[in-house]
C-alpha cells in the first residue's frame, strides 16, 4: 500500500486517523502500532481477501527483518540503559553496530534491500548510540519503541527520527484542531507535489530511458535531466511533506527534511537543504566522532570522504552511486577551500553554477550503466551521434515545457510566501486551492497515472 493510492487516502487512514479520536490518549500509541503492522504487511504484499494472499505477507523476509530489528535493538537499548560497567555499555553497542550494520551490508551488495531497510537501520543506530552517550533513555515501553522504529507515515521512505525527537510525542500525544488542519494542508500539498508534478514532470525523463541516450539532441538531454532533477525532488519531498503532515494529524512532530535545496549557491548549501535528516545522520553519527573539522584541514578531507562514500553507498550498491558520492565530495572540498565564499558573495553566479551542477550530479545518480551514463553525457556535451533526431525537443517541449516551467517555479519559496500570504489575507481563499489540488491528484491516481515512489528502491 503506498500513500498515493485511493485505498491508503479514503479507507486506511481515515481509519486510523478516527481510531485514534476515538481511544484515550493511554491507547493512542497502540492503535498507532497496529495500523503499522498492518500498513508494512500490506506493504509487503499481504491481502486479506483470501487466505494465500495472507499467508504471503504473513511470510515476507521484509516484515520478519523489521520485527527482528525492533526486538534486538529493544533488548540492547535496555541492555545499555541498565549496565553499570562501561565496558559492557560499549560491547553491547558494538553489538548493536554490527548486527544493524550487517543486513544492510549485505543485502546493498548482494541483493535488493528490503522495504524500509535504509531507514529504520540507521533509526536504530541512533537510538542505540543516544542511549549510551546519555542523550536518550533506553525505552522500557516495547509499544512506543515498535512505533518508533516501524510508525507507518515514514517507515518506507523517512524522515529519519531519533528517539530524542519522537519521545515526547509518544508519551504525550496531544491531539489538536489546529495540527490536524496543519496536518491536513501537508498531506495535501505533499500528495500535490508528488501525484501532479513529479507525476507529470517524470513522464519526460521515461520517455527519453525509453528513446535511449544515443538518440536524443542536447537540448532533449538537457531537458530530461532537468525533469529527473524535478521528478526527485517533488517525488521525496513530497513523501516528506504527507508523513510530516499525517505525523501533525496523529499527534507526532516528525522533522522536517527538505528546505528548497535548488536555490542553493553551492553543493555544500544544497546538501545541509536536501534530505536533511539524512545529512544530519551523517554529521552526528559519522562525521562528528572521526573528528569533524577539529583536527586539521586533512583530517577534516579525509572525514568528509569517509562520509560522502558512506552517502553513496546508502544510496546503492553500484559504481555510479560511488562516483557520484566522491564528486559531490571533490565539489564541496572545492567549495570550502577554493571557491565557496566567491559563491556565496555572487549570489547569481552561485545560482548559474548550480542550475548547471545539480542536472549533471543527478544524471551520474539516475544512471547505473556507465555505458549509458557516458552516452547521456555525450548528448549532453554535444558530442555528434549518427542517431540522434533533430528537432526532437520541440515535440516535447509542446508536450512538457509548460511543466518544466511549473516545476522550476514551484521548486522556490515564492509559491509558497504567496500561498501564505493569502491564507493570511483570505483564510477561507486557501481551501478551494487546496481541493482542487486534492481532488486532481485523486483524478489522476484514478487513472493510473501516479507511479510508486522513487526513494523504495534505495
Amino acid at each position: 500500500m503506498l500513500f498515493n493510492s485511493l485505498a491508503f487516502l479514503f479507507i486506511f487512514f481515515p481509519l486510523v486517523l478516527l481510531g485514534t479520536y476515538l481511544v484515550s490518549r493511554k491507547q493512542r500509541n497502540l492503535v498507532l502500532l497496529i495500523a503499522s503492522i498492518l500498513f508494512m504487511l500490506m506493504a509487503c504484499g499481504t491481502s486479506f481477501r483470501s487466505l494465500q494472499g495472507l499467508i504471503a505477507g504473513l511470510v515476507s523476509a521484509d516484515f520478519w527483518l523489521l520485527a527482528g530489528y525492533i526486538m534486538i535493538n529493544y533488548l540492547l537499548g535496555l541492555g545499555i540503559r541498565y549496565q553499570k560497567k562501561t565496558s559492557g555499555k560499549k560491547g553491547l553497542l558494538i553489538a548493536g553496530l554490527v548486527l544493524d550494520g550487517a543486513p544492510l551490508l549485505l543485502y546493498k551488495v548482494f541483493g535488493q534491500v528490503p522495504l524500509g531497510l535504509s531507514f529504520y537501520t540507521f533509526q536504530a543506530v541512533s537510538y542505540l548510540a543516544d542511549v549510551y552517550s546519555g542523550k536518550a533513555r533506553g525505552e522500557k515501553s516495547l509499544t512506543k519503541f515498535t512505533v518508533y522504529m516501524a510508525m507507518f507515515p515514514r517507515i518506507l521512505q523517512g524522515p529519519i527520527i531519533r528517539y530524542g525527537d519522537i519521545a515526547k510525542s509518544l508519551y504525550q500525544r496531544k491531539l489538536t484542531d489546529r495540527n490536524l488542519l496543519q496536518g491536513l494542508e501537508d498531506l495535501i500539498i505533499g500528495l500535490g507535489m508528488k501525484v501532479i508534478l513529479a507525476g507529470q514532470i517524470g513522464r519526460l525523463w521515461s520517455n527519453i530511458q525509453t528513446i535511449g541516450a544515443e538518440s536524443i539532441s542536447t537540448p532533449l538531454a538537457w531537458m530530461g535531466a532537468i525533469a529527473y532533477s524535478l521528478q526527485l525532488y517533488f517525488d521525496f519531498a513530497g513523501y516528506s511533506r504527507m508523513a510530516i503532515g499525517m505525523g501533525r494529524m496523529l499527534g507526532l512532530t516528525l522533522p522536517e527534511n527538505f528546505n528548497y535545496p535548488y536555490i542553493s549557491t553551492t553543493m555544500g548549501e544544497f546538501w545541509r537543504r536536501w534530505h536533511m535528516t539524512l545529512g544530519s545522520w551523517f554529521r552526528d553519527y559519522i562525521y562528528i566522532p572521526l573528528g569533524g573539522n577539529r583536527k586539521g584541514s586533512l583530517r577534516t578531507v579525509l572525514n568528509m570522504l569517509v562520509v560522502w562514500l558512506f552517502t553513496g553507498f546508502w544510496h546503492g550498491f553500484g559504481w555510479n552511486f560511488i562516483l557520484w558520492g566522491l564528486l559531490t565530495f571533490g565539489l564541496i572540498v572545492l567549495e570550502r577551500y577554493v571557491t565557496g565564499k566567491t559563491m556565496d558573495r555572487f549570489k547569481v553566479l552561485g545560482h548559474i553554477y548550480m542550475a548547471l551542477v545539480i542536472p549533471l550530479m543527478w544524471m551520474v545518480f539516475a544512471n547505473t550503466d556507465f555505458t549509458v551514463l557516458g552516452q547521456y553525457f555525450a548528448r549532453l556535451f554535444f558530442v555528434p551521434s549518427p542517431y540522434a533526431m533533430a528537432g526532437d525537443y520541440l515535440k516535447y517541449g509542446q508536450t512538457y515545457g509548460l511543466w518544466l516551467i511549473l516545476g522550476i517555479v514551484m521548486a522556490t519559496p515564492g509559491p509558497a510566501r504567496l500561498y501564505e500570504l493569502l491564507k493570511k489575507k483570505l483564510p477561507l481563499a486557501a481551501v478551494p486551492v487546496l481541493l482542487a489540488v486534492f481532488w486532481v491528484s485523486v483524478y489522476w491516481i484514478f487513472k493510473g497515472q501516479s507511479d510508486p515512489f522513487m526513494y523504495f528502491h534505495f
